[in-house]
């Protein structure tokens, strides 16, 4: 059953400090759901209504009363993702995290998940995390080796979902035990001092929470749940900040995941107002930043999302408060579609990488690594094995429907590697590859054609004297020994030739891309590819492949999708 629901929109106004400049205490009003705001020259007031509005008599506990609904529907398998939003120094951490006094939202569920654990009696509930943080638009793992920490990747799952690459997820049986890892890795997480914030977060904060209720009268069965807790960077203004030069690079990386997120927001709306739920609507600008690759599930997804607005009074707010307010009531807008799932079938499946010694949190933080030495390899502990990773690949089933014995047995091969084992073996599957192909060109050219210039340019001629129909032929010809270089895998030669080619069609901008993608290639940074299919190439007699395309498609290169690639495009 899929249920479409919008996004809840929470406020939460903080007390005054001394940083927050002038106090007017009627600049921000609070009744009951409903808040208005004055603008900074207190000639205008804003109204806007919300889902629940929390003053600065607040607690911890009321705040996490009005929360508490959201995290159950996870026991139900429903996705749900809470995420705190607002300037710097709006308390934004405090309503996350909290302190050992005062807890936040982030203790406080995982508590109040081991006490609904602890009632239970027809079922068994496990519950792990991990825990994450964007900083400067790079992933990297809190629960992860602190000294030598390592960028993660971002990765489409097999059912369609953004997630990280290589994440440590930590088994918990207490909130003892979360509370000894969480407050270590959160004391890596980065922060710094600025004016308006004595312990600024550098980055944004995403903590995972993965619950599986197991039906014990069928342990094969069971019921996935995941509770996305979020404390987002705040906000900042540089004029009122004193950043330096490394904090600027970090507020500027802060604004832009920030700004990238309400683009997401607004192309949602937008698409809403025109009727465009699937297709066909606005561009929404998902893999702009990290941070909205990883809440997109929450952004007209699957998960139930909760959007905690913090604000701080004072005349230095005035114009955040109204910017945030407004952020609110676009966000109350965005409508995800929740399916309630019925219990699936459990799959056997190797361990996920764990937590192999305790958290150092006085660790240095190193966002950019030494390189290793020459030839030595670093060994990643608690990588996971290949078997949830072929678990779902589809065989190559042949024609009377049974995998032949010699298929069954590569499969089975596979999946006792681990992935240095895999990247070895593919490493050496696709130099042999290279190799077969390049030998397969060599014996199509003709004798005279398989010099490394098969043709000779004039050197002497001005290209200035030259026609334009002329300067296209010249670059045509070029393009097509380029190709047939780069098709052999001579990369060297063909990055040569497409330049040379570009002298004489310096307005073509794919004939531009290929070559930074060579250059890229041969640099290491991009994979080598095979040059991609182009319909404008027919075959000639003498069974070379030749262009007959204008100079728009001169760059286009070819290549064949992966068999699994075509079989999910079926």
């Amino acid at each position: 059953m899929t249920t479409i629901k919008s996004i809840a929109c929470h406020v939460r106004l903080r007390p005054p400090s001394e940083k927050d400049g002038k106090i007017d205490q009627e600049a921000i009003k609070i009744e009951g759901d409903k808040i208005s705001a004055l603008n900074k020259d207190g000639d205008k007031r804003y109204h806007f209504k919300l889902d629940k509005c929390h003053d600065t008599e607040s607690s911890q506990q009321e705040v996490f009363d009005c929360v508490k609904p959201l995290v159950e529907q996870a026991y139900k398998g429903i996705n749900t993702t809470i995420f705190a939003y607002g300037v710097t120094g709006a308390g934004k951490t405090h309503t996350m995290q909290g302190t050992k006094v005062e807890p936040g939202i982030i203790p406080r569920t995982v508590e109040a998940i081991f006490q609904q654990r602890s009632i239970l009696r027809k079922s068994t509930l496990n519950v792990s995390f991990s825990y994450v943080e964007i900083l400067k638009d790079e992933v990297y793992d809190l629960l992860g080796d602190r000294s030598m920490p390592k960028k993660r990747d971002i990765r489409m799952s097999g059912e369609g979902q953004n997630i990280v690459a290589d994440l440590v997820r930590q088994h918990i049986n207490s909130i003892d035990e979360f509370s000894e890892v969480y407050d270590a890795a959160a004391k890596t997480r980065k922060t710094a001092s600025t004016k308006l914030n004595s312990s600024s977060s550098r980055s944004h904060a995403i903590l995972t929470l993965h619950i599986e209720i197991i039906d014990n009268s069928d342990p094969m069965h069971s019921r996935i749940g995941k509770i996305c807790l979020t404390d987002l960077a705040g906000s900042e203004n540089n004029n009122l900040t004193g950043n330096d030069k490394e904090r600027m690079r970090e507020s500027s990386a802060i604004n832009t995941s920030l700004t990238t997120l309400g683009k997401v927001v607004d192309a949602l709306n937008l698409n809403a107002q025109k009727g465009h739920t699937e297709s066909g609507g606005v561009f929404v600008p998902y893999r702009e930043s990290k941070l909205t690759r990883l809440l997109q599930d929450a952004l007209g997804g699957t998960s139930q999302g909760l959007l905690i607005c913090c604000l701080a009074p004072g005349e230095t707010f005035a114009r955040d408060t109204i910017n945030t307010l407004q952020f609110a009531k676009k966000s109350k807008a965005v409508e995800n579609r929740l399916t309630v799932p019925e219990y699936s079938s459990r799959q056997a499946s190797a361990p996920l990488p764990r937590l192999s010694k305790p958290i150092n949190p006085d660790a240095t933080f190193k966002v950019h690594s030494e390189p290793l030495p020459s030839g030595a390899i670093r060994s990643i502990p608690g990588r996971m094995a290949l078997a949830t990773i072929s678990a779902n690949a589809r065989p190559i089933r042949s024609t009377n429907n049974r995998m032949t014995r010699a298929e069954g047995d590569k499969e089975n091969a596979l999946k006792g590697m681990t992935d240095e084992q895999l990247d070895q073996r593919i490493q050496k599957v696709v130099s042999q590859q290279i190799a077969r192909e390049k030998e397969l060109c060599q014996a199509l050219l003709p004798v005279d054609e398989q010099s490394p210039v098969p043709f000779v340019l004039d050197k002497d001629k001005n290209t200035d004297l030259m026609s334009t129909e002329e300067k296209e032929n010249r670059a045509r010809v070029i393009v097509s020994h380029a190709r047939k270089a780069h098709y052999a895998g001579d990369l060297q030669q063909a990055l040569s030739l497409y330049r040379k080619a570009l002298e004489y069609a310096p307005t073509n901008h794919r004939l531009a891309t290929r070559i930074t993608e060579l250059e890229l290639s041969l640099e290491g940074i991009l994979p080598p590819q095979r040059p991609y299919s182009n319909p404008s190439i027919r075959e000639s007699k003498s069974g070379i492949k030749r262009s007959h395309a204008h100079m728009g498609s001169l760059a286009e290169m070819s290549y064949e999708e992966s068999p699994l690639k075509k079989e999910k495009l079926r």
